[in-house]
């Protein structure tokens, strides 16, 4: 039973040792193709991935605002069930017409 165990160990070892040779190959590869993107003298492509970025993100920020306003409309009023559901349904259309073209120019 021992030399199984120790067998077993010896493998596990070996294992081990494949995953860190595998991860560092693929850390080495992925340093590599970083330091040959920036080496090369594409500044405008890089500033345009910036921005994209940007705006990707603030396209994000300003759908999740609206989404939860949206909710908070949504309880609030049934809440106190002061509006019917028609006159909530067409205040959420019109949200979505003013909110359509800029999400349009974002996406362009």
């Amino acid at each position: 039973m021992k030399t199984f165990a120790k067998k077993l160990s010896v493998v596990d070892t070996k294992i081990s040792q494949t995953k860190t040779l595998a991860n560092l190959n693929k850390n080495h590869f992925l340093a590599n193709a970083r330091k040959k993107f920036l080496r090369d003298d594409d500044a405008n492509l890089i500033n345009s991935l910036a921005i994209s970025s940007t705006l990707r993100r603030n396209k994000q920020n300003e759908i999740s605002i609206r989404l939860t306003h949206e909710i908070d409309i949504r309880k609030s009023f049934s809440r106190n069930e002061t509006m019917r559901p028609d006159e909530i349904r067409e205040g959420h259309q019109k949200e979505i017409r003013t909110i359509q073209p800029i999400l349009d120019t974002w996406t362009a």
